[in-house]
């Protein structure tokens, strides 16, 4: 137990100094916004995530995560997501989930119903666009391509299930054979599991994707030209830049965002679970002390 605290402290520790060593410092200090700006930037990206940590909230429901404790694994596993590039701090969010829900396959699950909801969103934003200008977008192709597979798996699945479990409980025993059922029933949960989630509530997560996406639009706008003042050529370039794990201003400049706001969230949670822990360990000395008194 205490080996896996230690293993799930150092995989924190190490993905959070990463994306500390990922952000602009610069961009921080040099962002000329009035304080008006200022004020509905932080509305709006304030919203974004209010829309995105519902979503996520719902796609988890059946888990049953304590409110408070889920608020500090949004903040932390958006904070690492958003600045460690080339999407790497998805492999981090799928760990987190998965050590919180004691569930390596719902962890995945979880993080791939979000990016499917995300592609499909950015899909319905971009194909009007490409085709009316057309402009060749290798990030909609990349997504297009990604609903596709997924609708693929999702909807072939059960089909192939039965027709793998039959065959392997033809083939016969053997430890090769038990460990192959095994994981098929593991990825059928799994299924099962994304299935539930996306039938019951579909409509709903598609229309907080919706939301976070077309306020974020609405922000990267704002961080532009001081004004919202919208522009789809801004927002694609935004979207595909931080895809690839390409620099640019207006991305350095959300990244301060996250940075300005989620950091001090950050060691508020972080801080407090130390007080408590220390509180806790007081408790359980003075406890010590007075039954040995007692003695």
């Amino acid at each position: 137990m205490l080996k896996n605290k230690i293993i799930y402290f150092i995989i924190n520790s190490f993905f959070i100094i990463v994306a500390l060593l990922c952000i602009n410092y610069n961009t921080i200090f040099n962002n000329n916004f009035s304080f008006p700006s200022i004020i509905l930037i932080v509305f709006l990206f304030l919203i974004v995530h209010l829309a995105r940590f519902i979503r996520m909230y719902f796609i988890l429901l059946e888990n049953l995560i304590n409110p408070n404790r889920f608020l500090q694994l949004y903040i932390k596993t958006t904070f690492v997501s958003t600045l460690v590039p080339f999407k790497a701090g998805e492999l981090y969010k799928m760990y987190c989930y998965s050590i919180e829900t004691d569930n390596t396959l719902t962890g995945i699950v979880t993080v791939m119903i979000e990016k499917f909801f995300d592609a499909l969103v950015l899909c319905l934003f971009m194909a009007p666009y490409s085709f009316s200008q057309s402009v060749f977008n290798p990030l909609y192709v990349i997504l297009l391509v990604f609903i596709v597979l997924v609708l693929i798996l999702y909807f072939s699945f059960e089909g192939t299930y039965r027709y793998l479990n039959n065959f392997l409980i033809r083939r016969g025993g053997g430890h090769k054979t038990l460990a192959l059922l095994k994981i098929l029933e593991g990825t059928k949960k799994g299924y099962d599991s994304a299935k539930h989630t996306i039938k019951g509530r579909f409509v709903l997560l598609l229309s907080l994707s919706i939301i976070a996406w077309g306020v974020e639009s609405l922000l990267v706008t704002l961080l532009n030209s001081n004004r919202l003042n919208f522009d789809l050529n801004v927002v694609f370039q935004y979207i595909s830049d931080g895809f690839f794990g390409i620099t640019n201003i207006l991305f350095s400049q959300y990244a301060s965002l996250c940075a300005i706001i989620f950091i001090p969230l950050l060691l508020i949670i972080y801080s407090k679970k130390y007080f408590i822990v220390l509180k806790n360990k007081k408790g359980a000395n003075n406890g010590k002390a007075n039954r040995s008194l007692r003695r």
